[in-house]
């Protein structure tokens, strides 16, 4: 069952993806924000938001090889934090 902020997260997921088909890309970083403060473990949330920061030109794509390996290690460590935080003490 999705609670109030999945809801949100999901909602504001959809509008930015479809934004950024329409090659509208500030408005799309600002629903993938709102995805993103919904749901900070939202991969697609911040990968969309850097997707759409490079075709504006706020992140240059010389920089994809090290976005795209900070994106993976942050994955890692929300993947992790969030088995920790299932595993009873």
């Amino acid at each position: 069952m999705l609670n109030s902020l999945d809801r949100a997260a999901n909602s504001a997921l959809a509008s930015a993806k479809e934004r950024e088909e329409k090659r509208r890309f500030a408005e799309a970083i600002t629903a993938y924000s709102a995805a993103f403060q919904n749901d900070p473990a939202s991969f697609a949330a911040a990968m969309g938001a850097a997707r759409c920061a490079m075709e504006t030109g706020a992140i240059s794509s010389a920089k994809k090889p090290f976005l795209m390996a900070s994106a993976a290690r942050w994955w890692e460590r929300a993947e992790k934090a969030s088995c920790c935080s299932r595993v009873p003490t």
